[in-house]
């Protein structure tokens, strides 16, 4: 009923001292075991894998090395450009000429009517 109440022969005995010492060293240790678990799990979500520094350096190194080829070689560059955007330029152009005839059928069929 009462579970704060204790008798006045066991409130005073010398053994709860040591007692209550061990709970609140006990509680220190606790704390400190979840705050490394935390950092813990900080340090597990940080992404910094030596592997993808790694990959992320040879990664920029080609990038580098073409871009040099590109500044090197500039009429090369732009001939490769133009051949790659010329079939889609054509393919813009059908496109563009299809949707063109057909609204010049919808207005031919317009006027007809």
């Amino acid at each position: 009923m009462y579970t704060k109440a204790y008798s006045q022969r066991f409130g005073n005995d010398p053994r709860l001292i040591e007692v209550r010492k061990f709970q609140k060293k006990n509680q220190r240790v606790v704390e400190l075991v979840e705050e490394i678990a935390r950092q813990a799990q900080v340090v597990e979500d940080t992404p910094f894998d030596y592997e993808t520094q790694i990959s992320n350096r040879l990664v920029n190194k080609q990038i580098q090395e073409l871009k040099y080829l590109i500044e090197l070689n500039p009429n090369i560059t732009r001939e490769y450009v133009l051949s790659t955007l010329n079939p889609i330029e054509e393919s813009l152009n059908e496109l563009h000429q299809k949707h063109l005839l057909q609204e010049l059928k919808m207005l031919y069929t317009n006027l007809k009517q």
